[in-house]
């Protein structure tokens, strides 16, 4: 589920987490099955059980989109540091790293950098205060999301291991593949024409934001169409259009965002009782 957040909001609004109760509301409806013999159906207690832990479900869907918000922030604070890396060491401008959390600092992950260069890429990262901040929002969230679909399973008295769980949020989330992830999500915008920001730069929805240079050029896309500073040019016709395109795609891509929540049976939003 994904909620289109507004451009400037901050959170869903009170018409799209309506629409979200809905849909849960629906989910726990359809779990209560008609009364033929033989049947197994969801009590009466067990339905009011569901409705007492509907917001705790609304928050751990909404989670995804408070991720992808935050992932927003994350390539804003980035682009200094990425302008400053190719200005100080442009050996290193098409260099291919990604970065993750690791326990309150940021880690560098490559294939091909140095263990010297990735130290450097790393100290220039970690200096950058905004960034590490707008990492661990983006991970707290995670956390606190994971935390949510483990208190909503069956079996929640055997505790939850935040530790563990942060661990894990630390190894699983990547921001240059996040990114990735938002700009490809994108692609089916630019059927039957193309896309170029105000500068004449055409719009690459392909783009693989693995370097500093080509993250560079994924921010300026991704903030040029949320300001809506787009020309789009259809290709038949030939025909432009100015601020044809306008919106975060952070907010109206939040499905692009991996999932993080347990993926054991006790934890999904199927129960069942005896009446």
């Amino acid at each position: 589920m994904s909620i289109a957040f507004p451009a400037t909001g901050t959170g869903p609004s009170l018409a799209q987490v309506t629409s979200i109760d809905k849909e849960v509301r629906g989910q726990i409806d359809a779990s209560l099955p008609s009364t033929a013999p033989g049947v197994t159906i969801l009590s009466t207690d067990a339905h009011a059980d569901m409705l007492a832990r509907l917001p705790t479900i609304l928050k751990a869907y909404g989670t995804q989109n408070v991720m992808a918000y935050d992932a927003s922030h994350v390539m804003d604070a980035l682009v200094p540091t990425m302008q400053s890396v190719i200005d100080q060491r442009p050996d290193l401008a098409n260099a291919k790293f990604d970065f993750q959390t690791d326990n309150g600092h940021l880690k560098v992950v490559s294939s091909t950098m140095s263990a010297e260069d990735k130290a450097w890429l790393e100290d220039q990262l970690n200096a950058n205060k905004a960034l590490v901040s707008a990492t661990q929002s983006f991970h707290e969230h995670a956390v606190e999301g994971y935390q949510l679909w483990t208190s909503l399973g069956t079996s929640p008295s055997t505790g939850i291991d935040t530790a563990a769980i942060s661990a894990a949020a630390d190894s699983k989330f990547s921001f240059m593949d996040i990114f990735q992830r938002f700009g490809q999500a994108s692609k089916g915008l630019d059927q039957g024409g193309s896309y170029y920001t105000s500068d004449g730069m055409k719009i690459d929805f392909n783009l693989i934001p693995r370097t500093a240079l080509s993250f560079l050029r994924f921010a300026k896309t991704a903030n040029a169409i949320e300001a809506g500073d787009v020309r789009y040019v259809h290709d038949a016709s030939g025909r432009e259009f100015n601020g044809a395109l306008k919106g975060s795609i952070f907010y109206l891509f939040g499905d692009a965002m991996p999932e993080f929540r347990p993926t054991d049976d006790s934890n999904t939003l199927g129960f069942s009782a005896r009446a």
